[in-house]
């Protein structure tokens, strides 16, 4: 009756018949003899060690269960251990648990197909799968409407924890291999004009880290893009990531110093004797600038049309015409004479540079105080050179 001592000793209402049914069932699912029937101090001892797992005392089996990892007990008494190890930790689908759990936090499969770029009825079949492991519904659903049953959003918060506990130590490892690469999407003509002249002050802070550029003006999105860290220009933060401003933007209209010779340009109204160049994807156009100004009616000699900004900014710089863009990515040019602002700052636009992330870690802490520090540096430079030739550039 040691069997029954060392159960009234762990735990006294584990004495009861049904505890020690539970304690033959367990033996004999193992195949091991009962401890009382065996010479071998062995396998006396598993299944003492046993008996304290079945009455409540997880921990101290597994721990007492060394041993038995390390080999030292029969193949089969270290195969029917691993075997109840794997009953302890039965887990549901995973690709379904993340299904439910955005499904849950959308209250919506259509957006929560969104999110995991699959089908909405990838969505549908893969909850009804965990429905089906867990056996009970964790969602109503009706024609117009899905609900959560009160099973569900008790699953749902162990989910989202879980989940989110799992992205950040993922993270953190990924953080932590080397070499770290940090990769950094920004509209072509600003890593052209600014991004990669400053790559190298980044580079001497945290040589450890390697720099890949990628170019998009596409909105910001993080679920379809890698990368780490998205540059954009706008007028405010940008939704859904963590994002912060590091240098203003003002618009102005450039062109080349020849086209002030003779006094062909000394105000607005004098647009009407040059060539205006336009592209795709500027932020600000021609026709906003000039009702801005107050000269909605002037009517150029001629329009040149471009894709990108830097195709613009090119043909400006060959005095083809006035082209409307960021004093920040002309400035180095201006200081240089390659280019002039020939109206000052009338009607400029003013936006800022978000640099956006879909967390926080290290590398990218690093990149945004070197962004906010370079970014700072321009606007000193935009604010001297404006102070120079007698601007009132108030930057915002």
């Amino acid at each position: 009756m040691k069997v029954v001592r060392l159960a009234i000793l762990v735990r006294k209402d584990s004495a009861s018949p049904s505890g020690l049914d539970s304690v033959e069932r367990l033996l004999r699912h193992m195949s091991l003899p009962d401890p009382r029937e065996t010479q071998s101090s062995a396998i006396r001892k598993t299944c003492r060690r046993l008996l304290l797992a079945t009455v409540g005392m997880a921990g101290a089996w597994r721990r007492s269960f060394t041993w038995m990892q390390a080999g030292r007990c029969p193949v089969r008494y270290r195969r029917r251990y691993r075997e109840i190890l794997d009953m302890s930790r039965k887990l549901p689908p995973l690709i379904a648990v993340r299904a439910f759990e955005a499904a849950g936090r959308h209250v919506s499969f259509t957006k929560a197909a969104t999110e995991l770029s699959v089908t909405h009825g990838a969505v549908s079949r893969q909850v009804a799968q965990l429905e089906r492991w867990l056996g009970t519904p964790l969602f109503r659903r009706s024609a117009s409407q899905l609900l959560l049953t009160e099973a569900g959003r008790d699953y749902l918060a162990v989910a989202t924890a879980v989940l989110d506990r799992l992205a950040v130590a993922s993270r953190g490892l990924v953080d932590q291999a080397a070499p770290t690469a940090l990769t950094i999407n920004a509209p072509p003509t600003f890593t052209m004009r600014w991004l990669i002249a400053r790559i190298s002050a980044f580079q001497r802070k945290r040589p450890d880290v390697e720099i890949r550029l990628t170019t998009s003006i596409a909105p910001v999105n993080f679920q379809e893009h890698r990368y780490d860290i998205a540059i954009r220009g706008a007028h405010e933060p940008i939704q859904g990531c963590v994002s912060f401003p590091f240098m203003t933007e003002v618009i102005v209209p450039l062109c080349h110093c020849d086209l002030l010779e003779g006094g062909r340009l000394r105000g607005p109204e004098d647009l009407a004797g040059h060539t205006l160049i336009h592209y795709v994807t500027e932020p600000y156009s021609w026709e906003q600038w000039l009702a801005q100004a107050g000269i909605p009616d002037v009517k150029p000699v001629g329009e040149l049309k471009f894709e990108h900004m830097y195709l613009a900014l090119q043909a400006a710089a060959e005095g083809l015409g006035l082209v409307l863009a960021p004093l920040s990515l002309a400035i180095d040019d201006i200081i240089a004479g390659r280019l002039c602002a020939p109206l000052g700052p009338c009607a400029a636009q003013f936006r800022k540079y978000f640099a956006c992330a879909s967390h926080m870690s290290p590398v990218i802490e690093s990149s945004y105080e070197w962004l906010s520090r370079e970014g700072h540096d321009t606007e000193q430079s935009m604010a001297a050179w404006a102070a120079s030739v007698g601007w009132p550039l108030g930057v915002p």
